[in-house]
């Protein structure tokens, strides 16, 4: 099973792997199409190793070659291609496939999902630290390109190998990590969820409106008809986006108290409440107002994680005001339309399916994310669920004015966030737009 370190940096290429590796098999090309498209997929392969080895997988190391790095005073565990010539100038060892990338194309061909595409890297990529002779020794036996069982070539070759490390679940922290009050640093954090629920289908879309535009409402995602138990799953489909991207993009605990504002003031933009404008229509937006002023719920909801988030500076008066409605939402409730759907405390489990964003997190282990650096400006903080990344305003306490870029592996990019100096909470908004969520402070 591969880390979620590991998997992050393999998800990026594993698709086009994949679509690659069929087209060369499957498209009716002509030899120089093949060879170019051949050579696009060994670029692939081979810079996806450049990216994995060392920090996500530590390389194989024959017993000769460390004996006569060691010598030199050299550690190859964490030497590359790259840093080779400094080492030796490429004349005393040699960096290589111990499942030469013919093998990778020839399998993944054969692969049906990029998840598969992620086992078959995890499971046969290895770069090996061998010398010059031992590569010499597995060429003249014939395995320079071709090794139907990899460690039986080493072992035809007398290559003995140093018993392999385990990969890193992150990769070695740096002295030079941003103390409390430093620069922006921008993080990553990395997810590995399973499948999506049926009723998360439109997140992916509604999370990535804001890096990539405005997309139009999805053709089939329409409110159901007919009765309120068929229609549950349906209804959770519909409304879901609209309660994460309020209360976890924009940092609202009272999602409605923030909409209500919002279109009070008619004119702040923003890349989520654009995207809100455009898949829920007023009439739609009524509907869910006058069903949170009437059951409750959400004031429940902000209540519960107040009491679970004792830290945070705002108050049990910031997320219990009462949401004052104009008469014509008000009059939607007097609609036998409106009855049937929503005169229920949580008709469609839709504060259930909020709450468990947060709530979960609470059964397994805390995430307390340990922030490690990666890059002159960028850390990594790995998680497990997505609930881990909805509770990180209770976990999460990064000193200064951090930026935490996030992406959720089967949902994609969620934005980059900051933490309100007001409230926080973390958000991927304005301040001004986040604190409407929190007009009385």
């Amino acid at each position: 099973m591969p880390t979620a370190y590991f998997a992050s940096l393999v998800e990026p290429f594993a698709a086009g792997l994949l679509h690659k590796c069929h087209a060369l098999y499957e498209l009716d090309l002509n030899a120089h199409q093949r060879s170019r498209l051949r050579e696009a997929i060994s670029i692939d392969l081979r810079k996806l190793c450049d990216i994995l080895v060392p920090a996500a997988r530590p390389p194989r190391i024959s017993e000769t070659a460390n004996a006569i790095a060691s010598s030199m005073g050299v550690d190859l565990r964490n030497a590359t291609w790259h840093s080779q010539k400094k080492i030796d100038g490429y004349k005393t060892f040699t960096y290589e496939h111990m499942t030469p990338i013919n093998w990778f194309v020839s399998r993944i061909s054969k692969a049906t999902s990029p998840e598969e595409v992620l086992d078959i890297i995890d499971q046969h990529m290895w770069i090996t630290w061998v010398t010059k002779e031992e590569d010499a020794e597995l060429r003249r036996l014939g395995y320079a390109s071709v090794r139907p069982n990899p460690a039986r070539a080493y072992k035809d070759a007398g290559i003995t190998l140093l018993t392999a490390e385990p990969d890193p679940v992150l990769p070695s922290a740096k002295s030079d990590t941003p103390a409390a009050g430093g620069p922006l640093t921008h993080l990553r954090l990395v997810d590995m969820r399973p499948p999506l629920h049926a009723g998360d289908r439109w997140l992916p879309q509604a999370w990535a409106a804001g890096a990539k535009g405005i997309p139009p409402a999805p053709a089939n995602r329409v409110p159901a008809t007919g009765q309120r138990e068929q229609a549950a799953e349906e209804m959770l489909a519909f409304w879901a986006p609209l309660f994460h991207l309020l209360t976890w993009g924009l940092g609202w605990i009272r999602p409605d108290i923030g909409l209500a504002e919002w279109r009070r003031r008619g004119s702040a933009s923003d890349p989520l409440l654009d995207l809100v404008a455009r898949w829920w229509t007023p009439e739609e937006l009524n509907d869910f107002l006058a069903w949170a002023q009437a059951s409750g719920a959400l004031r429940n909801f902000a209540q519960d994680f107040l009491n679970t988030s004792p830290d945070l500076p705002i108050t049990q008066r910031d997320v219990q005001q009462v949401l004052i409605l104009d008469s014509e939402v008000l009059d939607r409730q007097m609609l036998d339309a409106w009855t049937t759907r929503w005169d229920a405390y949580d008709p469609y489990r839709l504060v259930e399916h909020l709450t468990q964003a947060w709530r979960d997190s609470t059964k397994s282990t805390t995430l307390n994310p340990v922030p490690v650096q990666i890059a002159n400006d960028t850390l990594l903080v790995a998680a497990h669920e997505y609930a881990q990344w909805a509770s990180l305003p209770r976990h999460y306490q990064y000193g200064g004015a951090a930026h935490i870029d996030v992406y959720i592996a089967n949902v994609g990019p969620l934005g980059t966030f900051t933490q309100s100096q007001a409230t926080g909470l973390w958000h991927r908004t304005r301040e001004e737009i986040h604190l409407m969520g929190y007009p009385r402070l």
